[in-house]
């Protein structure tokens, strides 16, 4: 497939300038928007590179077909494959519903955004407005090799379901300095950072688990914190708050949305009526996101725990949330 990579780099006027000791800040960026997969060439005198990592957006519907699942999008280090998730798709199944008269977005150029539906009018009074879930976006570092290639992989949008629009595709960004001064380490997973020898600074993005959403006698579970527990502190990133959307007459809860892992969005539960012909869906908080400048020092481990998910309780009618997720930044 052919390459739609888009070259974004610019040099600074310090680079201009000749200051050596500035150049290595402002990276080259590569950006890649063409859906599958591509192979990038590691430019010459680049050893590490850091990516922003976007994956596509689900798909909705009001009526009887789903909209697809967003595609995932990913860069294959050596060292492993990096993935976002794309978004989970669909919203309600109730083929009942439906309308004179249907608006959904048609998902534009803001990449990895699900879709939107609305649904109005006709001989049933209908009402509806659903929305499909986001991708998950990641920032992660790997080592690479000059003259060797780099597998790129961007999502698809997740396909239109009945009455839905498509969700946006995904977007890979690739940031590139000459040497290997960067770094970015990702935590999906708890696990513990140990700060590299020199290293006495370092930037922390820190998300919380998402909140569950349940429905009637089933409360939805509040997200997990997201910590780093820095020798000054710990840091924490709270869970998003579980919702309950009670049953107000609906008489069919239609579906429940699988989370995307490691987004910190909350869970959304779909639903819909067959006499009240009034469909929606719920969701619960997204985990909150904090970004921190710390001190630390080698051979001091640090541990980063990542939030669950919001879990659904039990029961039927409920959907679980998407967990937390962080990264660590920091010049060697």
């Amino acid at each position: 497939m052919a390459t739609a990579r888009r070259q974004l780099g610019y040099v600074s006027s310090l680079t201009q300038q000749a200051v050596p000791a500035a150049a290595s800040l402002v990276p080259t960026l590569y950006e890649f928007t063409t859906t599958g997969t591509t192979n990038w060439t590691v430019p010459a005198g680049v050893t590490y590179v850091i990516a922003n990592i976007t994956g596509a957006g689900a798909g909705s519907n009001v009526g009887a077909t789903l909209g697809g699942a967003g595609g995932n999008s990913s860069v294959a280090f050596s060292s492993g494959t990096i993935t976002a998730n794309g978004g989970s798709g669909g919203t309600t199944t109730n083929a009942t519903i439906t309308g004179s008269g249907t608006v959904q977005n048609k998902a534009g150029v803001r990449y990895g955004e699900g879709a939107w539906a609305r649904t109005y009018g006709g001989s049933n009074s209908t009402v509806a407005h659903m929305v499909a879930n986001n991708g998950a976006y990641l920032r992660a570092g790997g080592a690479v090799t000059p003259g060797n290639t780099l597998a790129i992989t961007v999502g698809a949008g997740g396909t239109a379901g009945t009455n839905g629009a498509a969700g946006a595709q995904g977007v890979v960004v690739l940031e590139a300095w000459a040497g290997n001064a960067r770094r970015c380490e990702l935590f999906t997973t708890t696990g513990t950072f140990n700060p590299p020898a020199g290293v006495t600074s370092v930037n922390a993005t820190l998300i919380g688990g998402g909140g569950g959403c349940g429905a009637g006698d089933w409360n939805g579970g509040t997200g997990g914190n997201t910590t780093i527990n820095f020798s000054s502190g710990t840091v924490t990133a709270t869970g998003g708050f579980s919702t309950d959307v009670g049953r107000f007459g609906f008489e069919e809860f239609q579906y429940y949305p699988t989370p995307t892992n490691n987004s910190g969005r909350g869970g959304i539960l779909a639903f819909a009526g067959t006499t009240t012909r009034v469909a929606s869906n719920f969701r619960g908080g997204d985990g909150q996101i904090q970004v921190v400048q710390r001190t630390v020092s080698f051979g001091s481990g640090l541990t980063v725990t990542i939030g669950a998910g919001g879990s659904g309780e039990a029961g039927t009618f409920r959907s679980a949330a998407g967990s937390g997720v962080a990264w660590i930044e920091y010049s060697v």
